[in-house]
């Protein structure tokens, strides 16, 4: 870690990060504020967050542009459009003008995709391979633990001075980033052109990489199963609370702390873990403290429900470090931006329903019982990860060759097809 902090690009770059995290999501909570205020439905508010995270979907054809151009331009491109197109929400005047919110944050959870498919494609133009666990993990920190105060900041700044405030704010994070990016000390090699394919053969191409490498299918797999079941865990919180605890939901605000409190204790060590464990050992330790975190869960006990959370929060930086190191280390780079993008909407998507019908299931069905299914899948995913891991496997070494692995990828993927 000390070689990260003595690191110039490293420094910047995820103090950038930071500020942009600050502004964007005080800007989730004080539009979903706003909206309500305007309406007084639940329900509209709630089409914030959907219309935010369908716009994730389009990540994958954000990684195709990302393969293909220069990434430093496009991220420096992209924060700047950033800050002039989130200025139209104060072209908003009352319930009249709602569609604007929407399709607004459909484009802001859009280019989001952007940013994490492309930044993640960056750092190893910066950053050496030794650098990567321990930048991953000093920026899952603070991520991390900005969710813990970025709540009042939104909240606070809309009271005070109303949405608009939020808005400059998150402006101002965009110009910042775009300023930071064009700051780091690289040089940034012209893209590989992949062939003459169309354009949906492209975008295929990071799916197909992701499934044909043994290592990173097995991660694919474990994640994209623990997440079919991460979405509830939010829904289940209320349900602890009120019925375990027999508290009231303002208690929710605890459980949060204490969870966002043991990702900022863990977060420090994730890279640690990477460089002793492994990337897939690391991921599935943090599977299994969310197996055991889980199970705290279902007795009606203050402190084994704190240790719960507890445990979840501390496995959530070891994931996110876990598998962003591991796309980092073994994905060429000209197919970097399209294999993240497409990890990105094959593990988003199983969560986004996971919150649908989770909020369904509470209603219905006994939370303990919940609780003890999710604790099962997420053992499940944990085993099932380190199992795959402790075998030796030739094909988890890092291509010294990146376009000479791309190539013989293509040609395994043509011939299977044959």
């Amino acid at each position: 870690m000390r070689e990260v902090f003595r690191n110039r690009n490293a420094l910047l770059y995820i103090l950038a990060q930071c500020l942009s995290i600050i502004g964007s999501s005080s800007l989730w909570l004080a539009v979903g504020i706003w909206v309500r205020v305007i309406t007084g439905s639940n329900a509209q508010a709630g089409l914030v967050f959907f219309a935010f995270m369908a716009g994730t979907l389009m990540g994958p054809l954000w990684g195709h542009l990302i393969d293909r151009v220069p990434r430093r331009p496009i991220l420096v491109t992209a924060n700047l459009f950033s800050a002039a197109y989130i200025l139209a929400l104060l072209a908003v005047g009352g319930e009249s003008d709602l569609w604007l919110v929407y399709v607004v944050l459909f484009v802001y959870g859009s280019l989001n995709s952007l940013f994490d498919a492309g930044q993640t494609a960056l750092m190893p133009a910066f950053l050496p391979d030794d650098q990567l666990p321990d930048a991953n993990a000093l920026l899952q920190t603070c991520r991390l633990a900005l969710r813990m105060v970025t709540p009042l900041i939104g909240a606070g700044m809309f009271s005070a001075w109303g949405a608009e405030s939020v808005v400059t704010l998150d402006c101002a994070t965009f110009l910042i980033a775009a300023t930071a990016v064009l700051l780091l000390r690289m040089e940034e090699r012209p893209p590989r052109r992949t062939g003459q394919s169309s354009w949906k053969t492209e975008v295929a191409t990071g799916f197909r990489y992701l499934i044909g490498r043994p290592d990173l299918r097995r991660m694919l797999i474990a994640i994209s199963v623990a997440m079919a079941v991460w979405g509830i865990f939010e829904s289940l919180l209320f349900a602890v609370i009120g019925d375990g605890l027999d508290r009231s939901p303002t208690f929710v605000g605890v459980l949060t702390t204490v969870q966002g409190l043991g990702s900022v204790l863990s977060g420090p060590a994730a890279g640690h873990a990477v460089k002793r464990l492994g990337e897939t050992v690391t991921t599935a330790l943090a599977l299994g403290a969310f197996a055991v975190g889980c199970a705290l869960l279902v007795p009606s006990s203050t402190v084994a429900v704190l240790a719960g959370v507890l445990l979840v929060g501390f496995g959530l930086p070891w994931v996110m470090v876990g598998f962003t190191t591991l796309l980092q280390r073994r994905t060429p780079s000209e197919l970097l931006g399209r294999t993240y993008a497409a990890f990105d909407v094959l593990t988003n998507t199983p969560q986004m329903l996971s919150v649908a019908y989770g909020a369904a299931m509470v209603a219905y069905i006994d939370y303990r019982l919940i609780l003890l299914a999710m604790t099962v899948v997420f053992a499940a995913s944990a085993v099932y990860l380190a199992a795959g891991g402790s075998a030796a496997d030739p094909d988890d070494d890092p291509p010294a060759d990146p376009a000479g692995a791309l190539d013989r990828h293509d040609r395994l993927t043509e011939g299977r097809r044959g």
